[in-house]
């Protein structure tokens, strides 16, 4: 049914792809709206699977094990749209600051989900 290994990497994939492409495309706001939209509406099916799921699943154990990767997900997203969002500020300290939350927080989802396998 649901193979958290393949969803959580599915999640990351497409958060470092977009950021990842947030670099070299002109229109960033337009990017990061588009991914914004592509995960709500995954986020959208996951919650209506989960609610069809038959009688006598465990529901509650699959929210346990894909809620958090959604939520480091959504995390990282948010960064990001911070980033976009101030990416026209005038301050280059709060440009970087920007930018590195969105940079530290795409990291942290890496080595949360695959630190063991990044390096080998």
């Amino acid at each position: 049914m649901f193979s958290r290994k393949f969803n959580a990497l599915m999640i990351c994939l497409l958060v470092v792809g977009l950021v990842m492409s947030c670099a070299t495309t002109m229109d960033q706001k337009i990017t990061y709206l588009t991914a914004r939209d592509s995960f709500n509406s995954a986020l959208k099916n996951y919650i209506e699977r989960v609610k069809a799921m038959p009688e006598g699943v465990d529901k509650e154990a699959v929210k346990a094990d894909f809620n958090p990767v959604w939520k480091d997900a959504e995390k990282s997203l948010d960064a990001w749209g911070g980033f976009v969002k101030g990416g026209g500020t005038e301050d280059p300290a709060e440009a970087v600051r920007q930018f590195t939350a969105a940079k530290n927080a795409l990291i942290e989802l890496g080595m949360k989900y695959f630190g063991d396998k990044l390096f080998n």
